[in-house]
């Protein structure tokens, strides 16, 4: 920093953001719950809002990370490898899902904090589909339907069913957005 205030630069100046390692949805669920419906509704709010980045940034992952932070208990973290590289949803939650109670140990604990991490990151354009991947139309003209509606009546207009016992938050506008999920800002 010195060398910095004193006109020696130090870094260059980057004037393209470089490619995303990763990208993570997450954070404090509020209150701590033990509350098996709550906190899964929480991973598919989150699974919900890295999908809508992953699309944003046009990248699929083939990795996913689930990390539950508790208020009585060590942190655990879960990785699966996904069969192909995607940003569908409805691969994303079930994964996550399945991750759930291996990373819920022990299952009594209080979870607090969350995050869903996407790794493995390529372009879209450049995803590697698996050869057990069956196509799936009609999934695809729900999710594009959903994002159109979110896009024009508002962010969540549309979302899983199994994000309704989260009413208390869905219905606080504080919860709109995070610093993460307005685009071209950042934080420190």
């Amino acid at each position: 920093l010195w060398w910095e205030l004193n006109g020696t630069p130090t870094q260059p100046v980057l004037t393209v953001r470089p490619e995303h390692k990763f990208i993570s949805r997450g954070g404090s669920i509020g209150r701590a719950s033990r509350d098996p419906q709550r906190v899964a509704a929480f991973v598919v709010r989150n699974v919900e809002r890295l999908v809508e980045a992953l699309n944003h940034y046009h990248v699929v992952c083939d990795q996913l990370t689930l990390s539950l932070l508790f208020r009585d208990a060590p942190e655990r973290a879960w990785r699966v490898s996904l069969l192909g590289s995607t940003a569908r949803l409805e691969d994303l939650r079930q994964a996550a899902l399945w991750m759930l109670p291996r990373a819920w140990q022990p299952p009594a604990a209080w979870v607090n904090y969350m995050h869903v991490i996407a790794g493995t990151l390529r372009p879209d354009c450049r995803r590697q589909k698996s050869l057990f991947e069956p196509p799936r139309p009609r999934q695809d003209r729900l999710d594009q339907l959903m994002h159109e509606v979110n896009e024009s009546v508002g962010r969540f207009a549309l979302r899983s069913g199994a994000t309704l016992p989260l009413a208390d938050v869905h219905t606080d506008p504080a919860n709109e957005y995070d610093i993460c999920d307005i685009y071209g800002k950042s934080c420190f």
